[in-house]
């Protein structure tokens, strides 16, 4: 019995050490395990203040070297950075003082409107734009909606609007004064056509091209002058119920001397009795454009198609000329202005007659203006337009 007691004494005695042996093992390997997460740890909070301080850096750098007024605002519509630009315009911004509302710190109720706005629709990363009045000066605000908060810049042109102005004004004076003396010089022509005396072939030749590079100069005026009237707001379009064939077929009777002159036939289809809501002379000046385009382009003796076809609540009109035709890369530029294809097409003009044509009918009428063309030489181009049916 006593040899018994001894064996288990030393049984329990011996798994006593070993649970402990093991309970020793698996500590000091847990305490390793935790020492490397700690150093772990260490390293990404290191990497963290690293970063932020960094971030901070090129934020201080910026607020510093940005030429324009930059505010960084809260969630809150409260001021968290404010750029020295803006400091020099609004005044000493100190973040260590407490929260400032933009407001308070702006003295604008416009730009807390626009922060608001910014903050309620728009979309993360979406930059929105708003012209802005501070201190008698216009001033550009362009917003953007980021993680936590909102950045707005401010950039001061009241002196491009002015330049801008006076451009504008010039322009429109010059085109002005050169219809004048234009239409004197119309009008002296036509006399010269009244005389008695019969004019010789060639003297008939030279007043034929006295007449068209007059006629090219006044299509040239007018579309500077439309260009500044559309440039300043004052292009108004006033839209009335019209009848399409008289309004298309006017311009093609002025516009029919330049045509004969190059001996090129207009072969106009157009519906009877349709109606459409435009403004008469905006849409009629546009589709003079393109049919002034297309005579000019067409070969000589070729002929210049137009016609029309009703699709559900709207008008298709389509001018197609026998030109050289336009290349792909081109058809998506032909609209821009001072923008004129290669071709052969950039034959005189300023380059703003389809420009001019593209803001009439889509954003007077809301139309749709576009260009077809295989792009094939002497395969010619169409250009078609849409106006909605009244």
């Amino acid at each position: 019995m006593t040899v018994l007691l001894l064996w288990l004494g030393l049984a329990l005695g011996w798994g006593l050490c070993g649970v402990l042996g093991y309970w020793l093992w698996h500590t000091q390997k847990n305490q390793q395990q935790l020492s490397k997460i700690n150093q772990t740890a260490q390293q990404t909070i290191q990497q963290v203040q690293t970063a932020r301080q960094t971030a901070q850096a090129q934020l201080t750098a910026l607020t510093k070297t940005v030429q324009e007024a930059v505010l960084f605002v809260n969630p809150d519509l409260t001021l968290h950075t404010a750029s020295e630009k803006a400091q020099t315009l609004f005044g000493t911004f100190d973040p260590s003082t407490g929260a400032v509302p933009v407001r308070s710190y702006t003295q604008s109720l416009e730009i807390e409107v626009f922060l608001r706005d910014t903050e309620q629709s728009a979309l993360q990363n979406e930059v929105l734009e708003q012209q802005i009045q501070l201190m008698g000066h216009v001033y550009r605000g362009r917003a953007v909606r980021y993680a936590n908060g909102i950045a707005l810049s401010l950039s001061d042109v009241s002196e491009l609007q002015r330049l801008s102005r006076m451009r504008r004004d010039f322009i429109a004076n010059l085109s002005h004064e050169l219809r004048t003396p234009l239409t004197t010089i119309s009008l002296l022509l036509d006399g010269l056509n009244t005389l008695q005396q019969p004019l010789t072939a060639e003297q008939r030749h030279t007043l034929g091209r006295i007449r068209n590079e007059t006629r090219e100069l006044q299509q040239m005026a007018q579309e500077v002058l439309d260009l500044a009237q559309i440039e300043s707001g004052r292009a108004l379009f006033r839209l009335r119920k019209t009848s399409l064939s008289p309004m298309l077929q006017s311009q093609i009777e002025r516009l029919r001397p330049l045509a004969e002159n190059r001996e090129i036939a207009i072969d106009a289809h157009l519906p009877e009795n349709l109606q459409v809501l435009v403004d008469e002379e905006q849409v009629g000046r546009a589709f003079g454009n393109l049919l002034h385009n297309a005579i000019k382009f067409s070969s000589q003796g070729g002929k210049v198609c137009i016609s029309t076809i009703q699709v559900s609540e709207e008008v298709r009109i389509s001018v197609q000329d026998q030109g050289p035709g336009i290349s792909e890369r081109e058809l998506t530029r032909v609209f821009e202005r001072f923008y004129k294809a290669d071709r052969t097409r950039s034959s005189g003009g300023t380059g703003l007659g389809l420009a001019i044509a593209k803001h009439v009918i889509e954003e007077g009428h809301g139309g749709k203006i576009w260009a077809e063309s295989s792009g094939q030489a002497n395969a010619g181009s169409t250009f078609h337009f849409t106006l909605p049916i009244a």
